[in-house]
């Protein structure tokens, strides 16, 4: 029980690390701009203060030269820090209490004693802070928001009691203030609500780059929820496995399989998405891959056996590779057939929905590709699949065989590359420098 709390908590941070990523970086942005527009507004009123005091002679003026100049410079400063360290530009919301609700407090403190109305500056002060605090919601921080909104109303109050207004003043003051906060409480919820709508926007689309060749996951972003039902199609079903792999991983460290296995995976996707395969799921040392789904491809049969064999030329890639490293060479088994599959949204609507591909032409393929081990051959397709794929293929037929939950015995083909469709458009490539070809040269026959 514990251990499955635990494995909750650690999917649920997995999934908030997009959100907390996305969260940050806003953030960083608008503590920045915040920080370059709150210097540029206090250079100009500085400007302003230093013509009106020095230029124009007002004596009145003077008074405002020190604290505009120290306010200057302290929002300098700011800018500085969250353009020199970005991480500090999380944090650097709560300048605006240390910095700029101080400021308008000790500008308001002076004017106080001068003005004909007193309670207008307090009043105008409160205004003021409610902005701050306004403001201070972009940090996209409770605790920012929260601290600017407790110091702007110790200061507020602290300015009325100057003026001389009623304590009734007063808390309604503070519960101004805390209306404000709480407004943006809100707007700090929304924007966070939005940055997770886009974050996850974002992951889907990750997500169909994982299972999609990235033309279809393309393709797919332009179409009205092509997965949400379930349909009938016929399509290639190609099950590739690594064989003799659990006695390998016998000998080996944890560290080791998942290393062997993240190579040989990664090196069959990108097969499998060059040739417009969709990745069904990984399942142990197999993988299960679909041709013509979810977007129509006429040549699905065609192009799950150009697949297919390009995937063992690949395989000869990563063992002229794994042999340089002193490391054992990998062997596989693919086979494929051709039939009418469902396909649809598979799983439980409150924990996980995965789009896949069942019925009997899976079973089959799977099926298919474990006879590949029994025949010695390392691709084989089902008549199907053959009488699809064409003649751009040399075929040779292999005994027909029974399998689990077939009456009959089952006509199965060993594809090659004919040399017309290698030299002709490439279909299968060539083998890389130092590879040889895997698969036998056989006579083409007509089964």
């Amino acid at each position: 029980m514990a251990e499955s709390e635990q494995t909750r908590n650690s999917l649920a941070d997995f999934l908030r690390e997009p959100v907390g990523r996305a969260l940050d970086e806003e953030r960083r942005y608008n503590t920045v701009r915040l920080a370059l527009l709150r210097f540029i507004g206090v250079s100009a009123i500085l400007a302003i203060t230093v013509y009106l005091a020095r230029v124009q002679g007002l004596a009145d003026w003077e008074v405002y030269l020190p604290p505009f100049s120290a306010y200057w410079l302290c929002t300098g400063v700011t800018l500085a820090v969250v353009l020199r360290w970005p991480r500090a530009a999380s944090w650097a919301g709560l300048s605006l209490a240390v910095v700029d609700v101080p400021a308008i407090y000790w500008l308001q403190h002076l004017a106080i004693p001068v003005s004909p109305s007193p309670g207008g500056v307090a009043g105008f002060t409160l205004g003021l802070y409610s902005c701050v605090i306004v403001l201070s919601a972009l940090s996209l921080r409770r605790q920012v928001t929260f601290t600017v909104t407790a110091v702007a109303a110790l200061a507020e109050v602290t300015l009325q009691a100057e003026a001389n207004i009623g304590m009734g003043a007063r808390v309604v003051a503070v519960v101004v203030l805390a209306l404000t906060a709480g407004a943006s409480r809100y707007l700090f919820h929304r924007i966070r609500v939005l940055i997770s709508a886009v974050t996850s926007e974002e992951l889907k689309r990750a997500q169909l780059g994982r299972y999609f060749s990235p033309a279809v996951a393309d393709r797919l972003q332009d179409l009205a929820s092509p997965v949400s039902s379930p349909e009938l199609r016929e399509v290639t079903i190609l099950f590739a496995d690594l064989r003799d792999f659990t006695a390998l991983s016998e000998r080996l460290s944890p560290e080791a399989v998942v290393a062997i296995l993240n190579e040989y995976y990664g090196r069959m996707v990108e097969v499998v998405f060059r040739h417009g395969g969709t990745l069904d799921k990984f399942i142990g040392d197999s993988l299960m891959v679909y041709f013509g789904a979810p977007l129509p491809e006429p040549q699905h049969a065609r192009r799950a056996v150009e697949c297919a064999l390009e995937m063992m030329l690949e395989l000869e890639a990563v063992n002229a590779e794994r042999a340089a490293r002193g490391e054992p060479g990998l062997r596989m088994g693919v086979g494929l057939h051709t039939g009418r599959v469902v396909l649809g949204n598979i799983g439980s609507v409150t924990r996980r929905l995965e789009y896949t591909a069942i019925g009997d032409t899976v079973n089959l393929a799977n099926r298919i590709e474990r006879l590949t081990k029994q025949h010695g051959t390392p691709v084989l397709v089902s008549r199907d699949t053959r009488e699809q794929a064409g003649d751009g293929f040399l075929w040779q037929e292999l005994p027909p065989t029974l399998v689990a939950g077939k009456r009959e015995p089952v006509a199965t083909f060993s594809p090659q590359p004919s040399p017309a469709r290698v030299g002709a458009n490439g279909a299968a490539r060539k083998p890389r420098s130092g590879e040889r070809r895997l698969l036998p040269r056989v006579s083409s026959e007509d089964g």
